[in-house]
């Protein structure tokens, strides 16, 4: 099975604000998990209902912690909850959970994890990172697969790209500390 992007960029607000990749992953993380088709929208709405806070729009104001994705998951009919360690991720994501990942976008990324919107975006602003949510999952026929939200969801970008368990470890660790602290384990 191929992780389905949930794509923020259909949410583009007012002056250009993107500022929905928490939901947007929950949406894919939980889709995965519920073997279901949630869209970014109905992860947007999810956050609301959970957290009790509207958007506003054309203002950057809508990042979300881990704990609000936690509630977010539940909102969605997922669990979700924080990992003990980075083998918990792995081994909970081989038994068919989702992880959501708060990663410094891009760094670490490899190549194949940087969508057209970031690649036009590092185009205007060499070297420039920012904080991002993304999701992740591993399956047997595909093995890991990581899913930012920044791809289109449409085309060649419509499923998460492959990278390596040391590639997924690098991307979760571009905070600068321990990568399974970046991390909640969404399941069924």
């Amino acid at each position: 099975m191929k992780l389905q992007i949930r794509s923020q960029l259909d949410h583009v607000e007012p002056g250009g604000v993107l500022d929905d990749c928490g939901p947007s992953s929950a949406a894919a993380a939980s889709s995965w998990v519920l073997k279901g088709d949630i869209n970014a929208l109905a992860g947007i709405q999810a956050k609301e209902r959970a957290v009790g806070y509207k958007d506003k729009q054309g203002v950057s104001d809508n990042g979300s912690s881990l704990w609000e994705l936690i509630k977010t998951c539940k909102e969605l009919g997922a669990n979700a909850r924080y990992p003990r360690d980075w083998e918990d991720c792995v081994e909970s994501a081989k038994k068919g959970a989702a992880l959501i990942i708060n990663v410094q976008a891009a760094k670490n990324y490899p190549k194949q994890a940087l969508s057209a919107w970031h690649k036009r975006y590092i185009g205007r602003h060499a070297g420039a990172t920012y904080g991002q949510m993304a999701a992740a999952a591993w399956c047997e026929d595909h093995g890991w697969q990581f899913a930012d939200p920044t791809f289109s969801g449409k085309g060649k970008e419509k499923f998460a790209v492959s990278v390596t368990e040391k590639e997924l470890k690098a991307i979760a660790s571009s905070k600068g500390d321990a990568p399974f602290k970046r991390c909640i384990i969404v399941k069924k």
